[in-house]
C-alpha cells in the first residue's frame, strides 16, 4: 500500500479512492461496462491550489488503477486552464505539468486544455497522449472532419452551458460545415 501523501491538511486522498466503489452500487464492471472515468485537475481549479499537489495526486491516480484496474480512463486538464479561463504562460510554473500523472497511469490519460489542432497533434506526437476536446466538441458536432481537414472551428457560446429549460440552445443547434 502506498503511503498518503500530506500535501494538504483539508483534502484526504484515502476517502477519493473509495468513490468508485460506491458508485457501481453493486454493479460490478465488465470489459464492456468500466468503471467511469476520473478527472484530475491538480494545479488551479476555482482558486484552489496545493503547494505540491503531484504526491496526492500520483497517489489517488496509483490507487484508482491498483483498486479498480477496469477503471475506464483518468483524464486531465493541463495546468494552463483555471476553470473557464486560460492562464498567462508567465503564470505557470515549470513544475506545472501532467507528465507525473503520464508515469502513474497506463494506458495514456486522456489530457484537454482548450487544445487548438496544432496543439493537440503536437500533444499527441511529443507525448502520446490522447487529446480531449471538450467545449470544441460541443460546437463542432463534426470536430473529426473539421480536424481531419483543417477546417475552421466554430466558436462555442459559454453562456449556453449548463442552463435549465432549453436543453437544445447551445447543444444541437451548431451547424455542420457543408
Amino acid at each position: 500500500m502506498s503511503r498518503v501523501p500530506s500535501s494538504s491538511a483539508s483534502y484526504s486522498p484515502k476517502a477519493a479512492v473509495q468513490i468508485p466503489k460506491s458508485s457501481q452500487q453493486g454493479t460490478p464492471p465488465t470489459p464492456t461496462s468500466p468503471l467511469p472515468p476520473f478527472r484530475s485537475l491538480p494545479f488551479n481549479f476555482q482558486d484552489m491550489t496545493m503547494a505540491d499537489p503531484k504526491p496526492t495526486f500520483s497517489y489517488l491516480a496509483g490507487e484508482i488503477k491498483r483498486r479498480y484496474p477496469n477503471f475506464a480512463y483518468l483524464h486531465a486538464v493541463e495546468p494552463r486552464v483555471a476553470g473557464t479561463t486560460f492562464r498567462d504562460e508567465n503564470d505557470i510554473r515549470p513544475q506545472e505539468e501532467n507528465d507525473f500523472l503520464r508515469e502513474v497511469w497506463a494506458p495514456k490519460p486522456f489530457i484537454s486544455a482548450g487544445h487548438s489542432r496544432e496543439t493537440a497533434i503536437e500533444a499527441a506526437d511529443e507525448k502520446g497522449d490522447l487529446v480531449a476536446f471538450g467545449r470544441q466538441f460541443i460546437s463542432n458536432p463534426d470536430l473529426v472532419r473539421r480536424l481531419e481537414q483543417d477546417l475552421p472551428l466554430s466558436p462555442y457560446d459559454r453562456a449556453t452551458f449548463y442552463i435549465p429549460g432549453n436543453a437544445a440552445k447551445g447543444y444541437t443547434d451548431y451547424p455542420f460545415l457543408n
